[in-house]
């Protein structure tokens, strides 16, 4: 499982994909870089923990040539709206839609 910070994401990315997978890698597998001209040695310090959580992260990677980086992004983004405590009670991770307004 893999907790993290979106708004702290998106701020050090510019909004840029390939830097959001390349955030997203590094939490994931932690591995450090293997010079400073490495993509990954500018996340590699920054603190990213927060409440927002992934489940399963490697699979995201390991499933890659099936989504564009882009929707990976997204589902990230989207993920980061789903509560974790209503996930350790019911084990299930959905997001609830807002209530409809009936004005």
């Amino acid at each position: 499982m893999l907790f993290y910070n979106w708004e702290k994401v998106k701020k050090e990315s510019n909004g840029s994909v390939k830097d959001i997978m390349t955030i997203l890698h590094v939490l994931t597998y932690k591995l450090p870089p293997v010079n400073r001209h490495d993509r990954i040695y500018k996340f590699w310090t920054k603190s990213f923990h927060g409440h927002s959580f992934l489940v399963n992260p490697e699979a995201l990677f390991i499933q890659r040539r099936r989504y564009s980086d882009a929707e990976i992004a997204q589902y990230a983004g989207i993920a980061s709206l789903r509560n974790y405590f209503e996930y350790q009670k019911n084990k299930r991770y959905q997001i609830r839609p807002p209530p409809l307004y009936r004005g």
